[in-house]
């Protein structure tokens, strides 16, 4: 007998065996209530919907494996990238192309990369863009922590915020309420003022 005869014998075998099972649950079924054949359907729902999660489950775990190494080998690459960086750059000269500081060949015991050099020689240029920008972004959130602070302030002068509106809108009804009122009044004065002369 050829191994695929084995299987096909072993296919249509358990075909057979299902096919029994399925009329024994049939049967059984049938000489049950309504309800409890209702909740007995019920069981092969959330049985068949565990094992759908369960394979769900084990697919994510082998991708989330999968990723990992995947990572894992990424980020040993990349440490193996740098160091040949750094040893290429060891023995060179680099240059600051913005402010043209020139740093040398690492002497001694404490050698440093030219590429980590280069990089703090950056956070510190004031002709470099990046330096420039990191101070322009730092002045930014300087102003947008006071702006922030101000609006704050005025925000929680409101008491009791108008219902259905938020504090914010409460706040600009109660400005525009007092500047109508206070254009009211100027304008009552000015015309009071007008009819005395």
């Amino acid at each position: 007998m050829r191994r695929d005869d084995k299987w096909i014998l072993r296919i249509k075998e358990l075909e057979a065996e299902n096919k029994l099972l399925t009329e024994e649950i049939e049967r059984i079924k049938d000489s049950m209530s309504w309800t409890e054949s209702k909740a007995l359907d019920r069981v092969y729902e959330l049985e068949t919907e565990n094992k759908k999660i369960r394979e769900d489950h084990s697919m994510l775990l082998a991708r989330f494996d999968a990723d990992a190494m995947l990572i894992s080998n990424l980020a040993a690459k990349n440490k193996r990238l740098e160091a040949w960086i750094d040893d290429l750059q060891s023995e060179m000269y680099i240059n600051c192309v913005y402010c043209g500081h020139r740093y040398g060949p690492n002497k001694g015991d404490h050698l440093v990369t030219m590429r980590k050099t280069l990089e703090k020689h950056i956070e510190e240029c004031p002709k470099h863009p990046l330096s420039m920008a990191r101070n322009r972004i730092m002045e930014l959130e300087a102003e947008n922590r006071w702006l922030r602070e101000q609006y704050n302030s005025l925000i929680f002068e409101v008491s009791y915020k108008f219902p259905g509106e938020s504090r914010h809108d409460t706040a600009k009804r109660y400005i525009r309420e007092r500047e109508e009122y206070g254009i009211e009044i100027g304008t009552k004065q000015a015309l009071g003022e007008a009819s005395d002369e």
